[in-house]
């Protein structure tokens, strides 16, 4: 995972005064990068014992603008989902703190229609790919960190909905802010 990691970002540094200047009236390549937030779901011990905790998502984006206020989004990221666990450990009167991290490679593929003028606003949805690189669990006492990588469905689908805003900062360079929420369909 940090070899990936480290050829993302080298790649990313490189590439990234290029990609700025490489926008066009219908097409658009950028970086992205930021945190995201994220929890599990799905039994009632999850449920229970699994609470929100923060991640990030560094990668590549490309955009087609098919009309003025329309446009695809594609690209590819690595993302690193999770949760902070606090869980009664089985015969014993203490509880178990720690957090589990997933490490992807995701693919979204969205849609997205928007409005404004100088500050454009609008909705987001789609879906998206991703596939797990790695998970591990780190147990906060006795400190260790355990690979599970091999407990979970490598391929996870989903689908994508949410808002975005952006504005040109200069003629071939755009600030943009999405928050989008996907909702796994793990397959």
């Amino acid at each position: 995972m940090k070899y990936l990691m480290r050829i993302l970002i080298s790649a990313l540094v490189i590439l990234s005064p290029f990609v700025l200047h490489a926008q066009t009236n219908a097409f658009e390549a950028g970086i992205n990068g930021g945190f995201n937030f994220s929890s599990l779901r799905g039994n009632p011990d999850i449920d229970a014992y699994h609470h929100l905790r923060t991640g990030y998502v560094t990668g590549v984006v490309f955009k087609y603008i098919s009309k003025k206020y329309f446009s695809f989004q594609t690209g590819i990221s690595i993302e690193r989902k999770g949760s902070e666990f606090e869980m009664p450990v089985t015969g014993q009167s203490s509880t178990s703190t720690g957090k589990e991290n997933f490490d992807f490679i995701a693919v979204p593929l969205l849609a997205k229609v928007f409005w404004g003028h100088k500050l454009f606003y609008g909705i987001a949805a789609g879906f998206y790919y991703a596939y797990l690189l790695k998970e591990t669990k780190i147990v906060d006492s006795p400190s260790k960190s355990i690979n599970n990588t091999n407990y979970y469905k490598k391929n996870e689908i989903g689908y994508s909905a949410g808002f975005t805003t952006f504005f040109p900062v200069k003629k071939k360079c755009v600030i943009s802010l999405d928050i989008i929420n996907n909702f796994a369909l793990n397959i």
